[in-house]
């Protein structure tokens, strides 16, 4: 006999290691024996989000909330999927159904923030105050609550009180995080030893010919959403989002990447190339190109080049100050470890425009650099340059 418990735990353990195949599989198995757990549709509706597949997790969310109106992580997995599909309105009232059931939920509060504007005096900000004051509140919920408040106060103009609770966000979430910036440092300087100009000569013309992906690089915050929205207008091009596709093939086919590349055969790179557009074919079969705007793929550039040669990469630039100053002022879901503690912010952005100055100087004209604020400020220029 099926026992239903572990079934739910190993549910969750693949969804932990973001094993989201095996979590689909796990899921639909439950839901055969009891197609009324509205547990398991939630989870599977987020999984199918996390796939990109945005009409079978609406689907299953709203099959969760039929079986369970109150289920608050439904609730949220659905708000969360009208805010990333242009419905802030329709969010908004998901999360404050939350917060009427549970006006204490600091998670709720945080996610509220990012779909609506707030005016002074607002009476949410206040609520949040009490409730960050509150000697009931958790570490994590003060956490949350004080990344919401930075942004509610910034919205108002309260600049001074936005950076006390940025400051005191950003250093108990760093308190909970395990990086090493100097690690990164000699990754960084790793990849630009190894991939070197004498690579590139050898290893041209070894990988896969399509120009299917493109590739939307840089900073988090540098404005690669804004990017994709505006190439995935286009009748040629599906907007993809972030994908883990091409690291996670990497991790697979190079177990020691990048000093890999010193013994593998260079023949390797065309099946690389093949089992990335076999994993995009699966989103966007009939598009003629697909982007993956997965921000920290400026890491993988070079493999990029060598198991794609004709892929386009675009790698996107936007003010220093204001990159770093919006990545600190986020509570990122997951990743970004860097963004926590200005110096090592500061020390993370420098070796990004390092390796991405180095992949201008040996990949000559392979890169297009666009300025977020130039797109901005000039648009019909800005996206004629990029189409």
């Amino acid at each position: 006999m099926v026992n239903l418990r572990e079934l739910a735990d190993r549910g969750h353990a693949a969804m932990v290691a973001r094993d989201w195949k095996s979590a689909v599989k796990i899921y639909r198995k439950i839901l055969k024996i009891n197609p009324k757990d509205a547990s398991a549709w939630s989870n599977l509706g987020a999984i199918y989000i996390h796939l990109a597949d945005v009409e079978k997790g609406e689907d299953a969310l709203n099959e969760a909330l039929k079986f369970d109106p109150q289920l608050a992580p439904a609730l949220g997995n659905l708000a969360n999927l009208k805010k990333q599909t242009g419905n802030p309105k329709a969010a908004e009232r998901l999360y404050r159904s939350i917060l009427k059931q549970q006006p204490d939920l600091a998670r709720a509060w945080y996610e509220l923030t990012y779909v609506k504007k707030f005016v002074s005096e607002d009476k949410d900000i206040s609520k949040m105050e009490t409730l960050f004051e509150d000697a009931k509140t958790d570490v994590s919920g003060k956490i949350y609550l004080a990344f919401a408040l930075g942004k509610a106060l910034e919205e108002v103009g309260e600049y001074d009180r936005a950076f006390y609770y940025i400051e005191y966000a950003n250093k108990g979430k760093r308190a909970t995080i395990n990086f090493e910036v100097e690690r990164f440092e000699n990754a960084v300087d790793e990849l630009i030893e190894i991939f070197n100009k004498t690579l590139f000569d050898k290893a041209k013309s070894r990988g896969l010919i399509s120009k299917k992906p493109i590739f939307i690089v840089g900073m988090p915050r540098s404005g690669t959403t804004l990017i994709e929205q505006i190439l995935a207008s286009h009748s040629d091009v599906s907007g993809a989002g972030e994908l883990e596709n091409l690291s996670q093939i990497i991790a697979v086919q190079y177990k020691n990447f990048p000093k890999d590349l010193c013994v593998v055969p260079y023949s390797k790179f065309e099946k690389l190339g093949r089992l990335y557009l076999k994993s995009i074919d699966k989103l966007a079969r009939q598009s003629k190109h697909v982007t993956d705007k997965m921000p920290r793929n400026f890491l993988f550039i070079g493999m990029i080049a060598l198991a794609l040669p004709e892929a386009k990469i675009i790698n996107c630039l936007r003010s220093p100050l204001d990159t770093c100053l919006s990545c600190y002022a986020l509570n990122f879901p997951t990743g970004q470890e860097f963004s926590y503690n200005q110096v090592e912010l500061g020390r993370y952005y420098r070796s990004y425009r390092k390796l991405i100055s180095h992949w201008h100087e040996v990949l000559p004209n392979r890169i297009f650099d666009v300025n977020y604020e130039d797109v901005v400020a000039e648009p019909k220029i800005s996206v004629e340059k990029l189409l």
